[in-house]
């Protein structure tokens, strides 16, 4: 096979690239998806900023794969990796950076952490099918001299790329609403008039703040334009004729509305997500009032969504902070979440039929103010059953359900979410 890679014109270093580096690049390919998690996992701990939350990491592992991907690719077909150009999955990465005021060194710093991390994963993949062959300290090189190149190229790419995506950025109207949303989200002093006027949204008075998403795995030719539709449907149920939308990542969008009038709180709890948006999921935070309460409700809103995750709410579903404000205080620390409901549970945890069947019961016992009479209506079954489940399930409790009953019903209401 010809190669346009000067190093591996050399005859040692041609039957190196041809019996060693050649197999290793086609086991690389099915594992690239891995090894770029676990790189994601060393910038999301030293450069917080470009992946602060779980999107963004979802970003950032397919930019890794796709570069990796590309780097393989390069070694497999003996190319020059001096000249490349971006993956094309790397690109919302950047775009994303540019938006959101990620500087550029930190964006080159992710990587290298990731070239180093890629690296480690890569030799020992190498190592692991080439140990002891004669030109293994020949392959060896020569991987590491492409690897180098190769970062060293994608480097200058990658900020060539982000300085014109910078420069149309802070050409646009969308980069000033970014640059303010981000500065009242960081708690970063402003002008209100003068941040209002910018919005062109009103930050003095009510708002109520919305998340919506959709899953990567969901097959839409426009993600954002699915959001951007049930955002606008439900700020259209407010009667908000002027609502903020502002996106947050590549399936992601934030909204504020005006605070609904004094029936807001039933307006909130009926809304409902169009048929269209069948892909769509949304998260809603409180009223709150001012700037303060612009952030307050975004962040009840972030919370939300985290515990609509957690429960794996399917989608057109809309879950509101209020509901679950409960369950997102008592999740910060899933460990210490776990460790509750099975210290609290004991053999109500189980998951065979019997314990579920007895488990729904008793949460229906506890709604209905431990009333036998008034749990069988609901259950549609006789009273002696629900006694003889009761006391069921204080056997499997080891007490009895009048004892800590503030801690039984928030264990209850967190059991599904330990076992994510």
């Amino acid at each position: 096979m010809p190669t346009r890679y000067p190093p591996i014109q050399v005859a040692r270093a041609q039957k190196a690239w041809s019996e060693l580096l050649l197999p290793w690049a086609e086991e690389v390919r099915p594992r690239a998806r891995s090894f770029a998690e676990r790189a994601t996992r060393r910038v999301q701990v030293e450069v917080p900023a470009l992946v602060p939350n779980s999107e963004a990491s979802v970003e950032f592992a397919t930019a890794a794969e796709g570069a990796i991907l590309q780097f393989v690719e390069s070694v497999g077909a003996g190319e020059d990796p001096s000249y490349v150009e971006l993956p094309a999955t790397a690109l919302p990465l950047v775009r994303r950076a540019v938006h959101h005021g990620v500087p550029l060194h930190a964006l080159i710093h992710s990587v290298r952490i990731a070239r180093s991390d890629a690296w480690e994963q890569l030799l020992a993949l190498f190592a692991d099918g080439a140990r002891g062959a004669p030109d293994e300290p020949v392959a060896v090189a020569l991987l590491s001299r492409w690897l180098l190149a190769y970062v060293d190229s994608l480097s200058e790419t990658v900020e060539e790329v982000y300085t014109t995506e910078h420069e149309s950025w802070l050409r646009t109207a969308a980069a000033a609403q970014t640059q303010v949303v981000d500065a009242i989200l960081a708690g970063r002093p402003i002008d209100v008039a003068a941040s209002s006027q910018r919005l062109r949204y009103e930050l003095e008075r009510g708002h109520v703040a919305m998340i919506a998403w959709v899953d990567e795995s969901a097959e839409l030719l426009d993600p954002i334009a699915s959001v951007s539709q049930a955002l606008h449907g439900l700020a259209a149920n407010l009667d908000s004729e002027r609502p903020l939308i502002e996106p947050l990542g590549p399936y992601t969008m934030g909204m504020w509305v005006a605070s609904p009038d004094s029936s807001g709180a039933e307006r909130l709890d009926a809304l409902r997500l169009g048929i269209a948006d069948a892909d769509v999921r949304v998260a809603v935070g409180e009223p709150a009032l001012g700037v303060a309460g612009f952030r307050r409700s975004h962040r009840e809103a972030l919370e939300a969504r985290r515990v609509a995750d957690l429960m794996r709410r399917p989608t057109r579903t809309i879950t509101r902070y209020g509901a679950v404000a409960l369950i997102a205080i008592a999740t910060v620390d899933l460990e210490q979440t776990r460790a509750f409901v099975t210290r609290e549970l004991g053999g109500l945890t189980a998951r065979d039929d019997a314990t579920t069947r007895i488990v729904a019961t008793l949460e229906i016992f506890l709604d209905e103010g431990a009333n036998h009479r008034r749990t069988a209506r609901r259950l549609n079954i006789h009273e002696n059953t629900v006694r003889y489940r009761i006391e069921q399930a204080e056997g499997l409790l080891g007490r009895s359900t009048r004892e800590r009953a503030l801690e039984l019903h928030l264990a209850l209401a967190l059991r599904s979410i330990a076992d994510s």
